[in-house]
Formats: C-alpha cells, structure tokens, sequence
C-alpha cells in the first residue's frame, strides 16, 4: 500500500484539531480530490503545517512514499523571519532540514516579497524534491522558487479551480442574497462602504460568512454593521456553516476571503473576489477569475448588473495539470521501488565488539556512541578538555572518530591526542579523521584569484563583483581562522553583509556551518540586537573601547601617573588573546593528505586510506550521517577525511 503524508494546512495542530481559517479546509477538500484520483486506497497520513511536527511525526514522513504539501500561501522569500509552513521548533534547523523529498501541490508565495535570500534558496533546495514535479498556484510563485534551483515546476493554479473550467464569470442570475466575507487581518475603511454597498444592492439582506476566527470580532466593530444590522445574518464559524450554505437555493458571492469565493462557484453562485493581496490578483491574471480592487464600489456595481470588464469564463491551464498529476504518479513510483530497495547497515554495536568514540565540535551526537563535546557539551554528550589524557581504558574502542579537532591543537598536542586515539583502540580498530583540506582551500583560492584577476583586467567594475566578493572570501576562508584574534573574526564580517555576497559560493564552501551562521544573524537582527560585528582592535566580544592613541602615548611614558583601565592594559589584553587563542575557536595548524598521513604514521598507525564523507571501512557508517546532511551531501564541504588502522 502506498503511504503519504499531506502536510495539511487544516489543522491547527497535530491533535486533529480543525484550522482557524476555514479557507484552509476548503483547499484540502480538493487536494483530497487529487489524491482520490491518483492514489486510490493509499494509506494517508496529516501533519499540520501550523504546528511543528514532533520527531515521531517527521520520521514517519521520512519513511513515507509521498511527502505531499498542500496548496496555501506556504512559500516565502525569507524563511527565517516569516515562514508559515511551521515545520521546526528551532529555526536554526533550516541549514539542515529533514531530507523530505517533498512535492508541492498547488502552493503559493506568501505576499509580493523581494527575491528568496540565500537562507531560503538553500532551505527550499534540501526539503524540497529536487526534480520536482511542482504544482505552481500562479506564474509569480513559480518564479519565485525557480530561483531556489528547483526543476520542473508546474503553473496549475490553485487546486480549488481545477472544477471550475469554462465556469462563466459575470453575474448570472438574479439573486436577492449577498454572502460576504471580510478579511480581519487585511483591514480597510473601504469595508464600511463595501456592507453600505451590499446592503443598497441585495434587497432581501446580506450573509456574513467569517472564513477566520477573528472576522466576527473585525466585523462587529465597524459602524457600517451596527447601522445595517437588521439587514445582516451571521454565521457561525464553523466547518457546518458551509454546509448549511450548500443547501441554499439561491445566492452571490461578494467578498476579500479568496476561497470562500472558489467555493461558492463550485457550488453554482455567481462569485466576486475582492483582491487584498497578491493571490487573487495573481490567479485572476491567469484564470480570469472575476475579481476587483478593494474599494472599487463601481466595479462591484458593474459585476452586479452583469456588466464584469474581464474574460467571460475561467481558463485553467489543463495541459500543465495533467502533466503535473502524471509526473506525481511516476514520481511516487519511483520513489517507492528506489526505497524498497535502499535498506543499509544501521546496526548497533554491542558492548563486547568495542566503544565508539565521537569526539565531535558541534554537537553532532548520535545514538550508539560515546559522544564527547569538546570545550562544551550539548545534550548527549560528555564534556572533555583535549589537552588531557582521553577518560578510556587501553584497547576499549572500536572505532574512533574525530571530526574537525585536530586543526584546534598544536602541532604537538595534535601528535599527542592521535597516540591516545591509538592508545584506546583495540587492534585493527579504526580511527576516522576530518580536518580542513588545505589543498582543497588552496586550490579555491586559485581558482578564485585567477577569476577575479581576469575581471579586473577586463575592467568589470561591476558585472565582476561577485567574482570579486569570491576572491575575498576564498582568502577569509583560508586565512581568517587561523589568524583570527577576536570571536568569528573576519569570516563573521562576511557572513554579516546585506545581502550576503557570492551566497552560493560561500554555502557552498562551508556549508552547514555558515548556514546556521547565517540563520543566527538573521535571528538576532530581528531581535533588534544586530550590529557591525566586534570592533576593529576589540580583542573579544564585549571588550571595553579600545583606548585612544593620546591615552596609550601617555601610559608607555608614565604608566604611573597616566594608568589604563585594567582591561585595556597590556597585560589584561594578552590574557583574554591568549585565552581566546587556546579557546578553540581559532584554528592553530592545517592539513593535507600527505602532512595528515606522515603525522599519523608518527602516532603509530598504518594502512592511511582517503575517504569521502560517505565511505568509510566503518561497518555501517554511513546510516549515522556524522559527515554528511539529512539531505546525503557532506556537512563540511571543505573536509578531508582520512581513516588509519591500529
């Protein structure tokens, strides 16, 4: 039996309980339709898309065959500061999303917004399946996530419409009843005239529908309702005031809720959308969807008295429906054969074949291993200084990985912690290194040089900026922890330019980490706490001003009697830089693969092999992901990895 999980948009949570807007409830209703179509019997599963899911929830979408996200305004261009699809507690897990393969149907972009900022384009790239197919609402959303580099995209419309071919669009009919809708976070002084309007053109009085919890609160607070009241019925707020709206014999639709709109033409009603933001106006572009500016009182006449100025029935895009729905079937399929065939090693070992050892600097713990934290422990983890001995017997490990510690120490504190490695190690035990690969940032900074060197000489003073904002960071990147004497240094200057430059160059160089990086900046800055970063000559974040050069002149002549304050003075300065250099934050030595495997050799070791993230003679490492991303693509792009042998 199939199995898909529908990121649903109607509920509220992951309780069952049913969404505010009922909007939501009317999208589903047709992507259901869409399911019922190509996916008979298909065991279907719902999490809420405005409630994180919990754990459990995500494991069983990832063990899915079909992650299927409904249509809404889901999409936004900047996903850390506004996102609707509510799929983390914790924003940070955006540079690392669950590998969903997710596929869209019918969703849009949230508002007109400006381009997706790198964060998003990252973000979009991993949850999202990267093929496609993509059921696109409108051309502009579709525009939007192209930039994200996902492929095959569909403009569909929304799937509410896919009813409603050839559908008439001016007023048909003579109806005496006006249902309406307000739109309670989008208000307007316009909708006191637009209930003025309703009231003067129905007769036989006007229908409220509150598509949103909080439109009864908006609509009894305006003065238009309290003079109109007696021409005015309410409905409830609930899912069974559309039913008792479907068995009405006679009626039009008149409002700024979009899918109540949808809705009432599916169900035969004459319909007039009143645009309040970029869906409507977007869909009627392309659909012909009758639609008016809020506040257009003449364009609401005309419409009433049959005279609507747009095309005279809805065209759907048919074609791209049809190739959308096929490509999802094949796509599904495929998946499901590609992952009854995809079972790997993900066995625990048992206390009797040896301990696994993580030694790990960002919190990378995983179940079946002894994880040690270095400098500070997250959950999960022990805390361990490297500069002692290693807290485990002799011969007690099986394997030993260490992933980016090594550059953290001293040449020969470096040697010293490879013999306790080789200390603890059982014989034929394994030992898996990562560290920055110094000829692979090497050979970046070439190949940037050399770029940035042929855009100047060509006088690109402007189309070069990017090749030029490349070079900078490949040299950051290659010198900047190394030297660095303040917290981020100048790597964090990057990271906090707006807009960042050479975005995809500098995920692409760092990964994961400049990612998190990012989503803290972005974090912090809407907390109102953003800034230029540490001070030029600040030894450490919230050091005191530097002193001036008047002050230091006059202290190096007379300390005595012209003093620095004790945390400027020189002693104090060089404490808190060396604190800060053997802190671990700054790297003290770099490797390649030929300096990696004569310094373990030194240690003792043999048979010195070149991994990947991947590979490994780890029974089953892979299904640990320690060097790579839920999406498979390796954490810290710029690592060599080497494994040795006791």
């Amino acid at each position: 039996m199939t199995r898909i999980t529908v990121f649903d948009p109607a509920l509220a949570d992951n309780a069952g309980n049913a969404s505010s807007n009922l909007g939501d409830i009317i999208i589903t209703r047709s992507v259901d339709r869409v399911l019922a179509e190509l996916f008979s019997g298909a065991d279907v599963a719902r999490v809420s898309t405005h409630t994180p899911p919990t754990q459990a929830l995500l494991e069983q979408a990832l063990d899915a065959d079909l992650n299927l996200i409904a249509g809404t305004n889901l999409l936004s261009s900047h996903v850390v500061r506004y996102n609707q699809w509510k799929l983390f507690d914790d924003p940070l897990h955006h540079a690392n999303p669950p590998f969903l393969e997710a596929v869209l149907c019918g969703v849009g972009w949230w508002q007109y917004q400006d381009e997706p900022d790198a964060v998003t384009r990252w973000f979009y790239d991993r949850v999202l399946a990267r093929t496609g197919p993509h059921s696109l609402r409108d051309a502009y959303s579709l525009g939007h996530l192209s930039r994200c580099g996902l492929g095959e995209l569909y403009n569909t419309s929304c799937p509410t419409l896919w009813q409603l071919q050839g559908r008439q669009t001016a007023r048909e009919g003579n109806a005496k009843v006006c249902l309406f809708t307000l739109t309670d976070y989008s208000r307007n002084a316009a909708d006191e005239d637009l209930i003025r309007t309703l009231v003067r053109l129905y007769p036989e009085g006007i229908v409220f529908f509150p598509q949103g919890s909080h439109d009864l609160d908006y609509i009894s607070s305006l003065s238009a309702f309290a003079e109109c009241r007696n021409h005015i019925e309410l409905l409830g707020h609930s899912p069974a005031s559309l039913d008792d709206l479907a068995g009405r014999a006679s009626w039009d639709y008149v409002g700024t809720r979009l899918h109540a709109g949808i809705w009432s033409l599916e169900q035969g009603h004459s319909s007039l959308i009143l645009c309040v933001d970029n869906r409507a106006r977007e869909i009627a572009r392309e659909t012909g969807l009758a639609v008016v500016e809020r506040g257009d009182m003449t364009g609401i006449e005309h419409w009433h008295a049959g005279r609507h100025d747009g095309v005279g029935s809805i065209a759907l895009p048919l074609d791209a429906i049809g190739r959308w729905k096929q490509r999802l079937h094949d796509f599904c399929e495929r998946r499901v054969m590609r992952r009854r065939n995809d079972i790997g090693d993900v066995s625990a070992p048992s206390r009797a074949e040896g301990l696994r050892i993580n030694f790990g600097w960002v919190g990378r713990a995983r179940e079946g291993w002894v994880n040690v934290g270095i400098a500070q422990a997250q959950l999960g983890e022990i805390e361990f200084c490297l500069a002692d001995p290693l807290p485990f017997a002799d011969a007690s490990a099986a394997v030993v990985c260490a992933s980016h510690v090594l550059q953290r120490l001293e040449r020969n504190g470096a040697l010293r912690f490879l013999e306790e490695c080789r200390r603890i190690l059982r014989p034929s035990g394994v030992l898996r290194l990562a560290v920055p690969d110094l000829c692979w940032l090497v050979d970046g900074y070439r190949a940037a040089f050399d770029a940035a060197r042929d855009a100047m000489s060509e006088g690109q003073a402007t189309g070069g900026a990017d090749v030029i904002a490349r070079h900078e960071y490949a040299v950051i990147n290659l010198v900047d922890q190394l030297c660095r004497h303040v917290p981020g240094g100048e790597m964090l200057r990057f990271w906090r330019r707006s807009p960042l430059p050479a975005a995809e160059y500098v995920m692409a160089t760092n990964g994961v980490e400049a990612v998190r990086s990012l989503i803290a900046l972005q974090l912090q800055d809407a907390a109102g706490e953003g800034g230029a970063g540490p001070a030029p000559g600040a030894h450490m974040s919230g050091a005191s001003a530097r002193p001036s050069f008047m002050q230091r002149l006059k202290y190096a002549f007379a300390p005595g009697k012209y003093p620095l304050p004790a945390s400027a003075q020189p002693d104090a300065a060089n404490a808190r830089l060396g604190r800060f250099r053997t802190s671990g934050e700054p790297h003290l030595w770099m490797y390649d693969e030929v300096s990696l495997g004569l310094l373990l050799r030194q240690a003792g070791f043999a048979d010195v092999t070149r991994r990947t993230a991947t590979e490994s003679a780890i029974p089953g490492f892979s299904s640990y992901a320690l060097d790579t991303c839920n999406d498979g693509s390796t954490y810290k792009p710029e690592s060599l990895f080497v494994e040795a042998v006791r």
